[in-house]
């Protein structure tokens, strides 16, 4: 096992994870392609469709630099974040209930890990991270919306508004306020307990604390950095749902964009099929297949090979001295 964390081979189960997800992928991608040549006759204007798939791909590239940034380590490959950005979105795309989300997991861990400690942990800080800031700009959105177009467009974005500002204050009082009360915690727990169902409650007090500094590191001296970069990503997002949906009308974004969310929300609110349809397939088909290269360079590089990581493995005992 040393081995394969020295030469960065993937385990079994997540090479047989990834190859299903892709095949997910894959057949998502001929169904985009089925739908696009479906809906074409209803496209009045392939130049705000191509803008669009631009823009989005654009947001994308900003996602996997914001990753770069929030991992911070000059140790880890910038081309293996990337990688591990696009085949997440990717594999997000185009498996339901966010499912694709645990292939990103998987990916940023195995990119994130140390000698003897794959970083499951890390890539969940690190996600967590994201959502948050993305949870920003969307919840500063919603409020706009809600306040600007009625009164029941702010009961409608009420319940997911505060489950923002509520994710946001439980990730300040994790990653800010309880590392204050640890110590003092495991301290109490230290004199006042004896056992091994003690030692291992501070073990995961010890976890816990260093899961916090892991993230006041990351995020250390960033936010405004981050705070802009996602503002950027959202803004282009919201184009891309703004050009679609709104008829090629940048300034009925807002508007498009409340319609789109109506529909996700409301049973009684949905945007036409041929709309969505549309919009599926121009931010669907560049991130698939972004997603596809960037697994297929995760195969070239060995990391996802059974044959090649074995070839490795038999190169490097034959380098090593007698």
């Amino acid at each position: 096992m040393m081995f394969r964390d020295e030469l960065g081979i993937a385990p079994n189960w997540y090479r047989y994870m990834s190859a299903l997800a892709f095949m997910g992928c894959g057949i998502a991608m001929l169904a985009g392609l089925v739908l696009l040549s479906a809906t074409s006759p209803a496209i009045a204007d392939w130049n705000v469709v191509v803008t669009a798939g631009a823009l989005y791909i654009v947001s994308q590239g900003l996602r996997a630099l914001r990753l770069a940034i929030i991992v911070g380590d000059p140790g880890k490959s910038l081309r293996q974040l990337v990688q591990a950005h696009l085949v997440g979105a990717a594999a997000s795309f185009a498996l339901p209930y966010k499912i694709g989300d645990l292939l990103r997991i998987m990916e940023l861990a195995f990119v994130l890990r140390r000698r003897r400690n794959y970083g499951i942990w890390r890539a969940v800080l690190v996600m967590w991270i994201e959502r948050v800031y993305d949870a920003l700009p969307i919840a500063v959105l919603l409020f706009f919306l809600g306040v600007t177009i009625g009164e029941d467009t702010l009961r409608l974005v009420a319940p997911i508004l505060a489950a923002m500002i509520a994710f946001i204050i439980v990730t300040l009082l994790t990653f800010f306020v309880l590392p204050e009360n640890l110590d003092g915690l495991a301290l109490f727990l230290a004199r006042r307990y004896h056992g091994n169902r003690v030692v291992a409650v501070l073990r995961a007090i010890d976890r816990l604390y260093h899961l916090a500094a892991d993230a006041r590191r990351m995020l250390h001296r960033k936010h405004i950095t981050l705070i802009s970069i996602s503002a950027v990503i959202w803004i282009a997002e919201i184009t891309t749902v703004g050009l679609i949906l709104g008829k090629g009308e940048i300034r009925g974004s807002a508007t498009a964009l409340l319609r789109f969310l109506s529909g996700l929300l409301s049973p009684t609110s949905t945007p036409e099929l041929n709309d969505l349809s549309v919009y599926s397939v121009t931010i669907g088909l560049p991130l698939l297949v972004l997603g596809m290269i960037a697994w297929v360079a995760a195969i070239r590089s060995g990391r996802l090979s059974v044959v090649t990581g074995s070839g490795a493995l038999n190169r490097l005992a034959a380098q090593r001295p007698q």
